[in-house]
């Protein structure tokens, strides 16, 4: 291998992050705004004001390392395990059925990176996360809610690192 093609290479590795950066920087972004809207009424809980902190705290992080192109390697690190910690927060603080999908929105948002650590680690988070919900927290899920919910969730596992096999 040449240094031009050694050059190339880094190269395209790098903007290969960059592309993968920017659609979770703006993804995250977006899920941000549609979260913080309707969370501006004076009369809100004081956990609402954690998970808005949380949430903002992470945005703000996102986009420092996106727009400066400082520790972009790490991004992905701090997207991922930011976005578990804010749905953790959320999860606690104000349990819903609705938080299932945080799960799988999470799972999404590593396929993008398609990191093999940062897989493993969503996966056995995000399960329990899902048993935290299910058994631990009364948010009205019934036993035949739950068979789909964890039928989905080991498929959608399956399939993640299937698609290390074929790399």
């Amino acid at each position: 291998m040449t240094v031009k093609n050694r050059v190339e290479e880094t190269n395209y590795r790098t903007e290969d992050m960059r592309r993968r950066n920017s659609i979770v920087f703006w993804t995250i972004t977006f899920i941000t705004i549609i979260s913080t809207i309707p969370r501006f009424s004076f009369d809100a809980p004081i956990g609402l004001y954690i998970q808005l902190s949380v949430m903002l705290i992470l945005w703000a992080s996102l986009a420092f390392i996106h727009f400066r192109k400082v520790f972009e390697p790490y991004m992905r690190y701090v997207a991922i395990i930011g976005t578990s910690i804010s749905i953790t927060v959320a999860i606690v603080l104000e349990p819903s059925i609705t938080n299932f999908s945080s799960v799988y929105y999470l799972l999404i948002l590593t396929l993008i990176y398609m990191d093999l650590p940062l897989t493993v680690y969503s996966i056995i988070y995000g399960l329990g996360i899902m048993i935290y919900m299910s058994f631990y927290q009364d948010i009205g899920v019934t036993n035949e809610m739950l068979m789909p919910y964890f039928l989905y969730y080991i498929l959608i596992a399956i399939l993640m690192f299937a698609f290390f096999t074929c790399i």
